[in-house]
């Protein structure tokens, strides 16, 4: 073999060492770069809290046809004006178009993912006897 086939091949082979060590660099860094992602998303993540004129209550639903839910009430919640909502009670609310349900991975649906049986932690603002559904959240 020649001395510059030698050299060329040489020349070949540390290029492409420098592509893999290269690739290899880059990976690790996106690898990284996700898990900092992730880790930051994770610690954006608020949990629902009532604002004023607003409650939080914990139900499952019984029934639940088109945008309008039955609900077996899980634990008492107490509303603004001091009433009580008692446990085992049922309550039948209409949800409105575009409120947010958000799934037990976090993603952000709409209500047409409620399902009988699930299990649900949802924020009302007062408007009248049983009030009016601003949030979803699905627990179970």
């Amino acid at each position: 073999m020649s001395q510059k086939r030698m050299q060329k091949k040489g020349r070949r082979r540390r290029i492409r060492m420098l592509l893999v060590l290269l690739g290899m660099m880059v990976g690790t860094g996106g690898y990284f770069y996700r898990g900092k992602r992730i880790a930051e998303a994770e610690a954006e993540e608020t949990e629902m809290t009532a604002g004023e004129n607003q409650w939080i209550l914990y139900g499952e639903i019984t029934d639940i046809i088109g945008n309008e839910m039955e609900l077996s009430i899980l634990r008492e919640s107490r509303k603004q004006d001091g009433t009580f909502i008692a446990a085992g009670e049922q309550k039948v609310y209409q949800i409105p178009v575009g409120t947010e349900v958000e799934t037990k991975l976090g993603a952000i649906t709409t209500f047409s993912r409620l399902a009988s049986k699930d299990r649900l932690k949802i924020l009302l603002e007062e408007d009248g006897a049983d009030g009016c559904i601003l949030k979803i959240e699905i627990v179970e």
